[in-house]
């Protein structure tokens, strides 16, 4: 199986079971709701029927303490439990718990909630079975007949009985013996019973109803548990399996890559790659394979062209030979060996120009000899008219210019028409050579076609040709002689040797560019120099010694930024009292001079680069030699943004 379809199946088994994970646990909310609903539909139902067996205990405890005592606040506690179980009085605050066996007097009793709500509209509220309504009510009618009994007993002791319509209107003489009978007599306990017996058959239906709904709710959540639990064993075993998995499929090949590439880097070109699976690790162990292959071929190819190029670069060992012993020489001192660690650029400046030389001298050469003998067999052939304009050819191809691939293709067709107008064999030869030495102007063109008439373009244009190219390399090699005869002058310049005892006048931005010209080499392929120098500036002094100043304080700089940012060389003219002067600031973007480091970094020996870098004296000597010129040295650095050297010398008009 391939890495990405593993990848994929492991990705799909998670989120399958990750989904049946949530789902399973928004089911089991669900339940334990619906199992809090079912707890709390019980207990209100428990809840009712206990105030429904209550309010019948009070009435029963109210209506014979006021018989026996006579007393008309048990007469009124007696109406106001009527009143507020029929819903025609406000139910308290906490008529829920217990309510009236602390209320003894008309100060106990509590601020009402402000609901009216008979008992028998809260029972339907709660939506009980048609059997277990039945039995609340018929409980509620039963206790209701029992208050009637209740009333005729209260109403005989204050000497009121019931006439034929049910009023108590009929007066007599109060009978106190009469109520506590008919209140304590078996008929009163019989009815009693017929209250109390409905009630606990309700209770016990909502009991086993709702045990058996809540049964059936923790079994499900229990179930769900269950399931939880498989799929949390299923989602670990799934990890595992992906772990071991990515550890066989992934980690393993690539820790055989990684050791591999490492053999590889050690030029270990005899290993080999243990790794035959089928799926992209394979696929990129054969690349790996493949790439070794290619590799050393173009390590055994660099070989041979470092080989030609050592043969190729004896005509030069001896001026190499001769920079080596001149870095010996120089190293005895800190400019010397400045300059020691600047010879291989240097070489590399020389290289450049020498090797243009060479490559344009050998064309001359190679081409010469039979241009001599070519060129002076068609100028023998040539009218006076036609060898004028051969020399006006000549001369004038100086101005060809050189075009970009698209418009040389253009004007190659062009000149290829011509060429076959005039009846050319060679015409796509003889276009290429004709196009190869640049775009004439309108002036050299009518000349060109004029030529091409009156002579042979198979052998003017060929001529003409190789006689262009001996002139341009000829070009090439003043241009390179020019280049290199700078560089050996600048080195010649800073290598010299003061033995002057007096000092001398002599041009400061001079000194500063050539030490410019000698770090040309390392400057060149990262650092942007920005250099804002006066003209004309005269210094009193001894030019060698001040040449090491600007040598030290730009190699430092150089070294600061990693020689990947930008120097800024700035010359200002300035005026006081004891004369004219100019400041030299020196401006790098490295990494700036941690503090700790600042008031000791003019200390001979003090030096924070690596041991055999660098020899802790640079910055002593370049303060000694501006003392010495009556000048002052200075720095301003921010850690993280740069620094800048301010070099103060008196100035000679």
């Amino acid at each position: 199986m391939s890495i990405r379809k593993l990848f994929l199946a492991i990705f799909i088994i998670n989120v399958i079971l990750i989904l049946s994970l949530l789902i399973s646990i928004i089911y089991l909310l669900n339940e334990q709701k619906s199992l809090t609903k079912s707890r709390q539909y019980r207990f209100e139902a428990v809840k009712l029927a206990e105030e429904l067996r209550q309010s019948s205990d009070d009435l029963t405890r109210f209506a014979r303490t006021y018989v026996v005592t006579g007393d008309t606040f048990f007469k009124d506690s007696y109406w106001e439990i009527v009143g507020i179980r029929d819903g025609l009085i406000e139910i308290p605050i906490g008529y829920d718990g217990v309510f009236w066996d602390l209320i003894v007097s008309s100060k106990d009793k509590p601020e009402s909630s402000g609901v009216k709500k008979s008992l028998l509209s809260r029972m339907e509220y709660l939506g009980f079975e048609d059997y277990e309504m039945w039995e609340l009510a018929t409980a509620k009618a039963n206790s209701d007949g029992l208050i009637s009994t209740e009333e005729i007993a209260m109403n005989a002791v204050e000497g009121r009985f019931k006439d034929s319509e049910g009023g108590f209107t009929i007066r007599r003489k109060p009978n106190p013996d009469y109520a506590r009978k008919i209140l304590y007599d078996k008929k009163y306990h019989s009815d009693k019973k017929s209250i109390m017996a409905p009630i606990g058959r309700f209770i016990r239906s909502v009991e086993k109803r709702s045990l058996r709904e809540i049964s059936a709710l923790e079994s499900s959540i229990q179930n769900i548990l269950y399931f939880i639990s498989g799929l949390l064993v299923l989602m670990i075993i799934s990890f595992i399996i992906s772990i071991y998995s990515i550890q066989k499929k992934v980690n393993e090949p690539i820790k055989i890559l990684q050791d591999y590439a490492i053999k590889i880097g050690n030029q270990e070109w005899n290993s080999s790659i243990n790794l035959k699976s089928k799926d992209e690790m394979g696929t990129l162990a054969r690349a790996f394979t493949e790439t070794k292959i290619k590799i050393l071929k173009l390590v055994r190819e660099l070989n041979h062209n470092y080989t030609e190029l050592d043969s190729k670069k004896m005509e030069l060992e001896n001026t190499l030979e001769e920079l080596k012993s001149t870095q010996a020489q120089l190293i005895q001192s800190e400019k010397m060996s400045t300059l020691g660690q600047l010879v291989a650029g240097i070489a590399h400046e020389i290289n450049t120009p020498l090797g243009a030389i060479r490559g344009s001298a050998e064309n001359l050469k190679h081409e010469s000899e039979a241009l001599l003998l070519d060129a002076a067999d068609y100028w023998n052939g040539l009218d006076a008219t036609s060898r004028f304009q051969f020399q006006k050819l000549i001369q004038l191809s100086e101005k060809n210019k050189i075009l970009n691939s698209r418009d040389k293709r253009k004007y190659r067709a062009s000149i290829e028409n011509k060429l076959r107008d005039l009846g050319c064999e060679k015409s796509e030869y003889l276009a290429d050579l004709y196009t190869d030495m640049g775009v004439p102007d309108e002036e050299t063109q009518d000349v060109w076609d004029q030529f091409l008439l009156n002579n042979y373009p198979e052998k003017s244009i060929p001529i003409i040709y190789k006689l262009t190219r001996q002139r341009k390399n000829t070009e090439n090699i003043l241009l390179s002689v020019n280049r290199a005869s700078k560089i050996v002058f600048a080195l010649k310049k800073y290598s010299h040797s003061d033995v002057l005892e007096d000092k001398v006048k002599f041009e400061l931005t001079d000194s500063i560019d050539t030490v410019l010209t000698i770090y040309h080499n390392i400057l060149k392929y990262g650092i942007d120099v920005k250099r804002h120098l006066h003209d004309q500036i005269s210094i009193l002094g001894f030019p060698d010694e001040l040449g090491q100043v600007w040598t030290n304080l730009i190699y430092n700089a150089i070294q600061a930024m990693d020689s990947k940012g930008t120097l800024t060389i700035t010359t200002k003219l300035e005026s006081n009292l004891n004369g004219d002067f100019v400041i030299v600031a020196i401006r790098d973007t490295g990494k700036g001079i941690p503090e700790e480091n600042r008031k000791k970094i003019f200390d001979p020996f003090f030096t924070t680069k690596g041991r055999g870098e660098g020899t802790g004296l640079g910055l002593d000597i370049v303060k000694r030699i501006i003392d010495k010129h009556d000048g002052k040295i200075d720095f301003e650095s921010i850690v993280g943004e740069g620094t800048t050297f301010f070099v103060t010398l008196p100035v000679t008009k």
